[in-house]
């Protein structure tokens, strides 16, 4: 049974801090996203967003919330969600941006380099910057641990001969401000390692 809520009619003002401390009064969250992919055209936030509970609470949240609370004077649209997509559920923001990679370094390489830290949620991205002078890639992790473990043990360090810089990505934002590993979704990194301990 599902035990994730759609949030509908969000204003653009809404974060995640603010649905957080919202719902979790109902029960403790296990995540919280806005899906990137099915965001309209001329916004640049999306107006709808899905809430992922510890435990099967949903039937309740939705009494409690649904056209009875408002965001921003606009009612809040609170349904049933019937998607499970696991791997983004557990997609907690522990995304690293790793920048003047040697050519030399490729995807299985950089697997090996970096799960010495911690488990990987999917194969790093390596991309190009600077009109194709700039190696870089995308490492995520399943939990900030790690990922905080990498950064510092990485950042700065020499790898076959050039010295990459390893950060925390910025979040799919257009104006590019914010960067991932922010107190929400730390809290709710730390929620979800108390409840899905075996997922870290």
């Amino acid at each position: 049974m599902s035990n994730t809520v759609y949030v509908g009619n969000l204003d653009s003002k809404v974060n995640k801090a603010l649905l957080y401390e919202l719902f979790v009064q109902a029960g403790p969250i296990s995540s919280i996203r806005f899906p990137k992919d099915k965001q309209e055209e001329n916004t640049e936030h999306p107006t709808y967003a899905f809430i992922k509970f510890v435990n099967d609470e949903v039937d309740y949240v939705c009494k409690l919330f649904d056209h009875k609370v408002s965001l921003y004077g606009k009612p809040l649209k609170v349904k049933k969600s019937n998607k499970q997509t696991e791997a983004i559920d557990h997609d907690v923001g522990a995304k690293l941006f790793v920048k003047d990679l040697d050519e030399s370094i490729d995807v299985p390489q950089l697997c090996n380099i970096f799960k010495t830290f911690g488990q990987l949620l999917k194969k790093p991205e390596v991309f190009y910057l600077r009109n194709g002078t700039l190696r870089c890639a995308y490492v995520w992790y399943t939990t900030f641990k790690h990922s905080d473990d990498a950064l510092n043990r990485l950042n700065n360090t020499n790898l076959a001969n050039k010295v990459i810089t390893v950060d925390y990505a910025y979040k799919d934002d257009k104006q590019k401000t914010l960067k991932h590993g922010d107190e929400i979704e730390r809290l709710l990194d730390t929620e979800r390692q108390k409840n899905y301990p075996l997922m870290n």
